[in-house]
C-alpha cells in the first residue's frame, strides 16, 4: 500500500526535497537586493547557504544575483455564502538577473510570480491571520527554490567561457 501512495505522489508531480548542488562558477556569489521585503531577502541568503553557495560581498570578480521590484499583496476575489467569509488570494512577485564576473548579463531579468488562494472569515480573524503567515512563509519557500532552479539551468546551459 506505501508502493501505490509513493506512485500516486510521483504521479501528481510531487518530489521529496533535496539539497540542490551550485554549478562550480557560481558557488560563490554575490547577491543583492533592491526594494525587497527584508524577511524575504535574508530567507533567501539563509537557503542559498544552506544549499552549498557561498554569500560574499560584491566584488569585481564575483558572479552577482540580483532581486529586485519585490512586490507582495493580499487580494480579496469573492464573497462567500454569507458576508463574514470571503475568498482571498495572497501573492508575490519579484524580477531576477543574473552576473557574470565581468558584470554582463547571462540571465536576463525574469520575473518570478508565486500566488496563494485562501478563505478569510471575520469570525475566526486570529486564524485567519495564521494562515495567511503560513502561505507567505510557502510563498517564499516556493519562490525561492524557483531562484535555485533558475541557477542551476543557467549552470548547464551556460557557455564554457563564460564559467572562468
Amino acid at each position: 500500500s506505501s508502493f501505490f501512495f509513493l506512485l500516486l505522489l510521483t504521479s501528481c508531480g510531487f518530489h521529496l526535497p533535496t539539497n540542490y548542488y551550485p554549478p562550480p562558477w557560481l558557488e560563490t556569489l554575490s547577491v543583492e537586493s533592491v526594494d525587497v521585503e527584508p524577511v524575504f531577502f535574508n530567507r533567501v541568503l539563509n537557503i542559498l547557504g544552506r544549499n552549498h553557495y557561498t554569500i560574499v560581498p560584491k566584488t569585481e570578480n564575483t558572479p552577482r544575483l540580483l532581486i529586485s521590484d519585490f512586490h507582495q499583496t493580499n487580494t480579496e476575489d469573492a464573497v462567500g455564502s454569507t458576508a463574514n467569509v470571503r475568498q482571498r488570494s495572497a501573492s508575490l512577485r519579484f524580477t531576477l538577473s543574473v552576473f557574470d564576473k565581468t558584470n554582463t548579463p547571462i540571465l536576463p531579468s525574469q520575473t518570478i510570480r508565486v500566488r496563494r488562494s485562501y478563505t478569510a472569515d471575520s469570525n475566526r480573524i486570529l486564524a485567519t491571520n495564521t494562515e495567511l503567515g503560513s502561505l507567505t512563509s510557502d510563498m517564499y519557500h516556493d519562490a525561492i527554490i524557483q531562484i535555485i532552479r533558475r541557477l542551476q539551468i543557467l549552470g548547464a546551459a551556460t557557455p564554457q567561457g563564460v564559467r572562468k
